[in-house]
């Protein structure tokens, strides 16, 4: 929604940049969940009389605006409700002929195939869908602003050129630059100087090229900024040296550290040094190369400016991904690799295995791997980055030239990567959308004020609050278990009867020693009741020369607690901590309502009653206590007592349902009396190799795979099984996990959060009508513009960044992002986009028609009322909620599989077996992705039955075909062709 008036020609873009679109409104108040996405300036002074806003009035007033800005059109009934609605050759409701021919002029599109057609509509029959015919939508005949071009796609093409035409030109000119030798001697004069060949240098107030190639070098423990900076131009090298650095190199003291940063802190490139704002004649298109950006950008002055510049940031590593990228596996084996060799070479050249051709084309994403990948060579020295990440400021100025001589070696190879990448970039992505909006997000900016300080400061306060309750919880819960002691009431303890609950005795001398002190202390002898208690201090004279640690205590208690004759002594147990092994035995942690327990070698996992004794059980002092775990797990207590099956029985069941191999494997196990019970249905592993009397232990899941061990059930993996549930205490100790949970996101965000680089503009870089009274800041996110494989971008926190909870500290974080007086965020977004691509790219590739794929069908005219959408049917298919299947859909998408799915569904329905989950993830992707099926030519064939590869059975009316491995792979249609389906073996199997 926008609560402004908008000019007739706006200014679009993204992320909160400021814009201007003229506004008469004073600043509404940011709603906790308001979306980063665009500021937008008025003209008119800021007032300071709050004003309630009237939605009536606004949409009057827009469409006021509306009406001056666009000729206004009347439309009669007819045309509001057509009589006959345009549908194409699946009924899928097209856009009505007048938007169509302003959208896509007289273009009626490439002739289709009556054959594909064909297939479409006995596809969407098949799915029940053909027949689903909805009443036409309303006609909105809405005026359009006129197309730049006869088209959409030319529109388009012709905008996006226009925003990236310059930018494009700049890199062609940077990209056909030949590289000077780099200096071999730097200036140490604070700013920037510039190197020519055969000139001497020169200092100058910023480099005034259009187009360079940049590296910032940043002391780390310093904290002062930026440290030097190298930039190269096509005809020139510079080099820019920091104060503080400047300082140390003429014989002064290092600077304090500095908390809080402006604009004149940083580095200059498109003004002078104590310039403020940008000059009355504007900014030029200007291109910055850097490798991982948003790092360098983040230290540049003109980009927290209010008034954005334009100047854009081109990564390279961003380009890097689009062209070579690699997924995450991949990524993964590239980093084994790179360990495995002790050095980062993370790229193979030689003896490639068959089907790792990929490691020959792609690399690591740092700039050492991407030169050698695009270059060639051994790969660049980086021994002088240690300088920057470990010394001090002192080091960087004892090495000065060889630091400098290092960022600018990288400066050279980041343009030697440029060089190559460009026309590979410009080749895979030739439109120039893809390379407006690379540099329209690279621009992103995160206006905020005091309220991010305050925002910090009472997250702290919170957060530690919490903490200190959850501590003096846990100490109380273990001074309460301490009790068990007595008449051995732990061992019928479900959580503690494991606990070690040895004590030590005082054993006092049997006579005293000579010379031992035996009177009160000064302070206490003058109290009238000491005389009643001397007897004690008398007993000093028969300790032992060494006093044992709480005496009478159980072991694992003393653990928690520290000697009394330490410093910072406090009585108590006050080493505990929620990370600790004991802490969720002492909060009586339960899954699924089954106590927790831990197996050395096996982690976390909990314990299901009603196992049958066998010979092989553990035989120690200490068992389960089963019956008390039976009262915990009321619920399963109707159904254990019907659990018990002999070996006959059980052996049939399995020799029915599995093979050979794992029928003994089972047998074994069902002799050992480990197979968990056939009615629990919950999301436990098997544990065949513990043995406990009278219990079952299962592994809890881990969210990263079934090959993890749970080390921490209190860890942020777990956040949302405390919330759904799945996870939960006992008592009131149980209540930690709540207030574990309102602190997990200030937990596991504070560092990211924290360390967000604010530079806060001076008064005279602020509009005059708030300089008095207003502090305004500004974030550059560091964002990756094309993260991933997919080119999504990527952000640690801002595009993570959940919404707001009350009861989750910190969570309120993208609210903190406040438009300053006179500006306004507006917010946009595409519902559904992933799908409705997916679908688009699905119909044209199936058939060329709009809805012609069940995929397509359901996404484009699906009904949820009816339940015809995907999502439903999603649902319907796995058995699960829409909800649910919601998030199923959009994993599949981004490349989630059957294993993925069938790990969803268990988490969602934890009621379902292991071969239900597999069954409804196998439905659910045939309905919506279906199979992949190969035509196998007729000679191929005949060649695969002469080999006795392939045999031939039939079964009621089909044909089926039989690889010699015994497993079925294809059927022959109507018109005599094999077709083959591929299911969970290669090709080169037959």
């Amino acid at each position: 929604m926008i609560l402004t008036k908008l000019a007739k020609q706006p200014r679009i873009c993204h992320l909160a940049r400021c814009y201007t679109v003229p506004s008469s409104t004073s600043q509404p108040e940011p709603s906790k969940n308001a979306p980063a996405s665009a500021v937008t300036k008025s003209k008119e002074k800021p007032k300071r009389k709050k004003r309630k806003y009237n939605i009536k009035k606004v949409l009057d007033e827009f469409r006021t605006l509306s009406e001056n800005a666009f000729e206004p059109v009347q439309l009669t009934q007819a045309e509001v409700m057509p009589a006959e609605a345009r549908r194409n050759e699946v009924n899928i409701e097209m856009l009505p002929k007048s938007l169509y021919q302003k959208i896509f002029g007289c273009d009626e599109g490439q002739p289709l195939s009556a054959n594909k057609i064909k297939q479409a509509r006995e596809h969407l029959e098949k799915h029940e869908l053909l027949e689903k015919v909805d009443p036409p939508l309303p006609e909105i005949n809405f005026p359009l602003p006129p197309l730049q071009g006869q088209n959409i796609e030319d529109h388009f093409l012709k905008i996006s050129e226009e925003q990236c035409g310059a930018y494009r030109t700049l890199m062609k000119k940077l990209t056909s630059a030949t590289v000077p030798d780099i200096p071999s001697t730097w200036s140490t004069s604070v700013g920037w100087t510039k190197y020519m060949t055969g000139r001497p240098p020169e200092a100058v107030p910023f480099p005034d090229e259009d187009c360079l190639v940049f590296d910032i070098e940043e002391c780390m423990g310093a904290g002062l900024g930026p440290t030097l900076a190298v930039a190269f131009a096509p005809d020139a090298w510079y080099c820019w040296v920091s104060a503080p650095l400047a300082q140390v190199l003429q014989g002064g003291g290092i600077p304090p550290s500095k908390d809080d940063f402006s604009p004149l802190d940083l580095i200059n490139l498109e003004t002078a040094p104590d310039c403020e704002i940008i000059p009355p004649e504007g900014s030029k298109p200007k291109v910055i190369v850097a490798h991982n950006a948003s790092f360098d950008r983040a230290r540049v002055k003109e980009q927290y400016w209010l008034e954005p510049s334009q100047t854009r940031f081109v990564d390279t590593m961003s380009m890097h991904i689009c062209v070579s990228g690699v997924s995450s596996f991949q990524k993964s084996q590239l980093l084994h690799k790179s360990v495995a060799n002790n050095e980062e070479d993370s790229i193979l050249q030689i003896n490639v295995p068959h089907g790792e051709e990929w490691r020959e084309r792609s690399s690591l994403n740092n700039l050492n791997d991407v030169h050698k990948l695009y270059c060639g060579g051994k790969g660049l020295d980086k021994s002088t980055r240690d300088i920057f990440v470990t010394g001090t400021l002192l080091d960087v100025a004892m090495k000065f030239q060889e630091s400098v001589s290092y960022c600018a070696s990288d400066v050279r190879a980041t343009l030697e990567v440029a060089q190559k990448l460009w026309p590979l970039f410009l080749e895979r992505f030739p439109h120039p959308a893809t390379f407006a909006g690379m540099l329209e997000m690279s621009a992103a900016y995160l206006p905020v004020s005091e309220a991010w300080t305050k925002y910090i400061a009472a997250s702290n306060n919170k957060f530690e609050e919490i903490e200190v309750q959850i501590k003096n919880t846990l100490c109380a819960a273990a001074r309460q278990a301490c009790s068990l002691l007595r008449e051995e009431k732990y061992k019928n303890d479900p959580w503690l009867w494991d606990l070690d609950w040895s004590v030590q005795e005082l054993k006092l001398k049997k006579s005293a020693t000579k010379g031992a002190d035996t009177e009160w202390d000064e302070e206490d002898r003058n109290d009238p009741s000491a005389g009643k208690f001397k007897y004690l201090a008398a007993q000093r004279a028969f300790m032992p020369a060494r006093v044992p640690l709480l005496p009478g205590y159980p072991a694992w208690y003393r653990d928690l607690c520290t000697r009394s004759d330490s410093t910072d002594w406090v009585p108590g147990p006050t080493e505990i901590s929620p990370s600790m092994q004991v802490t969720p035995k002492l909060l009586r942690l339960s899954w699924e309502g089954f106590p927790l327990h831990k197996v050395k070698g096996q982690g976390w996992g909990f314990l299901i009653p009603g196992r049958p004794p066998s010979h092989l059980d553990e035989t120690d002092d200490v068992a389960p206590p089963v019956d008390e775990i039976f009262k915990i797990c009321k619920k399963y207590a109707a159904v254990i007592p019907d659990i018990q099956l002999s070996t006959n029985e059980i052996a049939d069941e399995v020799e029915r349902k599995i093979s050979k191999a794992d029928y003994f494997a089972a047998k074994k196990k069902k002799e050992k009396g480990i197979t968990p019970p056939e009615w629990y249905k919950g999301t436990g592993l098997p544990c065949p190799d513990v043995a406990l009397p009278g219990v079952w232990f299962q592994r809890m899941p881990h969210p990263g795979g079934a090959q993890l061990k749970v080390g921490n059930p209190l860890s942020k993996d777990f956040i949302t099984r405390i919330s759904e549930g799945t996870l939960r205490g006992e008592g009131e100790p149980g209540q930690v996990l709540d207030l574990s949970n309102t602190g997990s996101y200030w937990k596991n965000n504070r560092e990211r959060i924290e360390t967000q680089k604010v530079v806060w503009l001076n008064n005279n870089a602020l509009p005059k009508g708030i300089r008095k009274n207003y502090k305004l800041g500004a974030i550059l996110p560091q964002i990756v513009v094309a993260g991933t494989l997919t080119r999504r971008a990527v952000e640690r926190t801002w595009l993570t960044a959940s919404n707001a909870e009350s009861q989750r500290i910190g969570s309120e974080l993208r609210a903190m992002v406040h438009a300053p007086p006179g500006y306004h965020l507006v917010g946009a977004d595409v519902d559904s986009q992933e799908l409705w691509l997916a679908a688009l790219l699905g119909d044209a590739s199936y058939a060329g028609v709009h809805g012609a794929t069940a995929f397509g069908w359901r996404t484009l005219q699906g009904k949820k009322s009816l339940g015809t959408d995907l999502h439903s049917a999603t649902a319907k298919a796995a058995g699960a909620s829409r909800q649910h299947a919601k998030i199923m859909n959009y994993a599949r998408i981004y490349g989630a599989g059957q294993n993925f799915a069938q790990q969803l569904l268990k988490r969602f329905c934890p009621d379902m077996s292991e071969e239900q989950c597999r069954k409804a993830a196998v439905n659910t992707l045939t309905l919506t992705k279906g199979k992949r099926m190969y035509t196998i030519p007729a000679k191929a064939f005949k060649a695969l039955f002469e080999k006795n590869l392939v045999t031939a059975e039939h079964k009621s009316n089909d044909k089926v075909f039989c690889t010699s491995l015994g497993v079925k792979f294809g059927t022959i249609n109507e018109a005599g062709t094999v077709l083959i389906v591929l299911c969970n073996y290669r090709i080169s199997d037959i």
